[in-house]
């Protein structure tokens, strides 16, 4: 998409022609956060799907360099259309153009290893821009890797909330094991989502090393949610979503006060959801998974 970069960015320019830096405090951000592998993608998929909110699917996803650009075109193809898209591989949305994405390319460029305050501002600014030119009130996003920087993101977005993500943690486990597998990730390698504590720490087997790595991310998301108002944070249990969709989407409408559905009595769409996997491993992985949860 190089050679489009410069008709996107004029593009862009007369689309935020009449954007002020004061409507981003009228938007409200919500955050999927959570361990890689604990559900938070069927729940992108569902918030996504039910409801009217701004969120980058895999068309704007297309335009790394010009996100807003990349908004706005989807929101012309697809307007309030339902993605019915319910299949994923690692997180990645399948089959329609406008699933929900993790917009990675994009959300890298503003968080760093310290997380600096100036790179949040100005990422604070790009996501009120995208309510903007969406004329939604509420974005929502899944960006995994916003969950050791919670502290810092919501004092930096002072319209942040989050969303967390629970899942029985040997399940977790056994899928980030098979994911690892699946995409030839060294056994010695955390996957995804890293950690401070674990770089450059050995373990006695990679079954120990991903239930710390678990470990990790639940800490700094608990230990950042004591310090926020529970008007700023939500949690949901996987399997709570998986047996009954509907009452958790009502519940994170009321939580959330702005969300509102699509079309407020239409749950005709199924997807198929499934709650905790009761496929085994090897009898090996699974006597280490049990002997390193804690």
């Amino acid at each position: 998409m190089l050679p489009l970069y410069p008709i996107c960015k004029c593009i862009e320019y007369f689309l935020l022609a009449g954007y002020s830096e004061n409507q981003a405090a009228e938007s409200e951000t919500i955050f999927l956060v959570g361990p890689p592998r604990s559900g938070t993608t069927i729940c992108y998929q569902l918030l996504t799907h039910f409801f009217d909110v701004a969120y980058p699917d895999n068309l704007a996803s297309l335009f790394p360099t010009s996100p807003i650009f990349g908004m706005w075109a989807s929101k012309k193809v697809f307007a309030k259309r339902y993605h019915n898209s319910f299949s994923s591989i690692h997180g990645h949305s399948l089959n329609d153009f406008h699933g929900p994405n993790e917009w990675e390319q994009m959300f890298d460029n503003y968080y760093t290893s310290t997380c600096e305050s100036t790179k949040l501002h100005q990422l604070q600014g790009i996501l009120a821009q995208f309510n903007y030119i969406t004329k939604h009130h509420s974005a929502i996003f899944k960006t995994l890797k916003a969950s050791l920087h919670i502290k810092e993101i919501a004092k930096a977005i002072p319209n942040s909330k989050f969303i967390y993500i629970k899942r029985r943690k040997e399940d977790v486990i056994r899928s980030i094991y098979k994911a690892k597998r699946r995409e030839n990730v060294p056994e010695s390698e955390v996957w995804y989502v890293r950690p401070e504590p674990l770089i450059g720490k050995n373990f006695t087997n990679e079954i120990s090393q991903i239930a710390h790595q678990i470990d990790e991310i639940n800490s700094a998301i608990d230990y950042a949610f004591d310090n926020l108002t529970e008007q700023r944070h939500l949690s949901l249990d996987y399997d709570g979503v998986c047996n009954d969709p509907k009452e958790e989407l009502a519940r994170i409408k009321q939580w959330s006060g702005h969300l509102m559905y699509k079309q407020s009595d239409k749950f005709d769409i199924k997807p198929q959801l499934h709650g905790s996997s009761n496929r085994r491993l090897s009898r090996e992985i699974e006597a280490l998974i049990s002997a390193n949860v804690r």
